[in-house]
């Protein structure tokens, strides 16, 4: 019944906003969504990075897929900062940027964004992204050196899955035997 109430409860998770975002992206630089396996910190010093370079970048990472997926959300997201930047987006099924500062060239963020699509974790999406701008070569803490962070992921996939299938094993033997037979009398 918990699995059921957890996925009902997932299907409910509504998307922030760029307007709902935008107060604090302008801030902070960044914002990352509380489930998601980028850190604040991973984030903050990537953005940092792109400023020292004389970027004016901003980021985002997020849970749930926007409407419209990563282009929309930070070419909305651009429209609420209201000055020249760049934002990038990391969203579940999409990664973009959008544009307005001309800081970096058109070729190197589309370079960036294809680089920081060939890796598993967001921090390492972020951390990419930022590396192929300014051809740094910075690993934020919590991810690989190789950029395969997402492979602790998959194994706890498999030993769930595993677990899954075992019990479900288990139910289907333990219908098919018999009751024992009390031969104590």
């Amino acid at each position: 019944m918990r699995f059921v109430a957890a996925a009902l409860a997932a299907l409910f998770v509504i998307a922030a906003t760029p307007q709902e975002l935008s107060p604090d992206v302008i801030v902070d630089g960044f914002h990352v969504d509380p489930t998601v396996s980028a850190t604040d910190e991973c984030v903050e010093v990537a953005v940092q990075d792109a400023r020292a370079d004389g970027g004016n970048l901003f980021v985002v990472v997020l849970a749930v897929e926007p409407a419209g997926g990563a282009t929309r959300f930070s070419a909305d997201l651009l429209d609420e900062v209201g000055h020249d930047a760049t934002v990038f987006v990391v969203a579940p099924a999409t990664v973009d940027y959008a544009d307005s500062q001309g800081h970096w060239s058109v070729e190197e963020l589309d370079a960036a964004l294809a680089a920081s699509k060939r890796v598993a974790s967001d921090n390492d999406v972020v951390r990419t992204f930022v590396n192929t701008l300014i051809d740094g070569d910075r690993l934020c803490s919590s991810s690989s050196t190789a950029g395969k962070s997402g492979w602790a992921s998959v194994a706890m996939l498999a030993v769930i899955g595993g677990g899954v299938i075992y019990l479900a094993w288990r139910s289907i033997l333990g219908g098919r035997r018999e009751p024992s037979e009390d031969h104590s009398a």
